[in-house]
């Protein structure tokens, strides 16, 4: 039975579910059949698991998790400097505003603003 490039894919999301829940080939056909519908082969299970599991699959799925992974990373550090940057202003704001101000803190604040600028 040949199937559509969209049924293709689910097939191959199907069976890396199975490896990733670590499901014995009976098991994996029977959650296939409920997802999917339909029953497959056993061959065509192997076939499938064997592709995914192939170095090249494992590379692809490799680039894309770094990838993410590191956007991912990267932005949770833009996120915390943009905190620290915004209660270090804050800060400053409240020790500039007052009568007797510290010159040193202030200074402080201004050298840690600086170093969380992510211009």
């Amino acid at each position: 039975m040949r199937r559509t490039s969209t049924q293709s894919r689910f097939l191959d999301e199907l069976v890396s579910d199975c490896i990733t829940f670590g499901l014995k080939e009976r098991e994996a056909l029977e959650y296939i059949k409920v997802k999917f519908g339909e029953e497959i082969k056993p061959r065509s299970y192997q076939t499938r698991k064997s592709k995914l599991l192939s170095e090249d699959s494992m590379q692809l799925w490799l680039d894309h998790f770094t990838r993410i992974g590191y956007v991912s990373n990267h932005r949770k550090q833009v996120e915390t400097l943009e905190r620290i940057q915004d209660d270090a202003l804050r800060q400053l704001l409240i020790e500039t505003n007052r009568e007797h101000r510290d010159e040193h803190l202030i200074r402080r604040f201004n050298r840690s603003v600086e170093k969380c600028s992510i211009n």
